[in-house]
């Protein structure tokens, strides 16, 4: 898949590199933080996550960068090679909220480019992610209750786009 980057006067979409993937994991918004938790995701586990989603040969991932500052990533991992469906992620520091708006408009287009390679973008969200929640929303998806980390127990949703 060819990276598609977009910048304005403060806001730049781009190819990730591997500081964006140090620089956030110092830096993510509590609710990532907790909802990594609830995953059974803690301490330097985190950062391997948000390294796994970058370095996946198969994986895409981009870096939002606002008024210079990394403060979200995004991509998608296959989950196989058919390409019938393919993990959607983000994970953002708090600054995330100055420009939710845009960066919404933005994702439409991102996702619209994703759903051409891969027949469904899925992933899960912990009912307590309200930012996350609103952007698979007005993604369109179709969010499922009733899902169960199999580590932790906890609740979460399914959304599939």
């Amino acid at each position: 898949m060819e990276y598609r980057v977009y910048k304005d006067h403060n806001l730049e979409i781009r190819k990730s590199i591997r500081s964006d993937v140090d620089y956030l994991k110092e830096n993510l918004r509590p609710a990532d933080i907790e909802e990594l938790r609830l995953m059974g995701i803690t301490g330097h586990k985190i950062g391997e996550t948000i390294l796994s989603g970058f370095e996946s040969p198969e994986s895409t991932c981009y870096t939002v960068e606002f008024e210079g500052r990394v403060v979200l990533m995004f991509g998608i991992v296959p989950v196989n090679d058919d390409k019938a469906s393919a993990v959607l992620w983000m994970l953002s520091t708090d600054e995330v909220r100055k420009f939710k708006k845009r960066f919404f408009k933005l994702a439409i287009d991102y996702v619209e480019m994703f759903k051409k390679d891969y027949g469904v973008l899925f992933n899960l969200i912990h009912p307590s992610n309200k930012l996350s929640l609103k952007l698979v929303e007005k993604l369109n998806a179709v969010i499922e209750e009733g899902y169960k980390n199999p580590s932790t127990g906890e609740p979460f949703f399914l959304f599939l786009i």
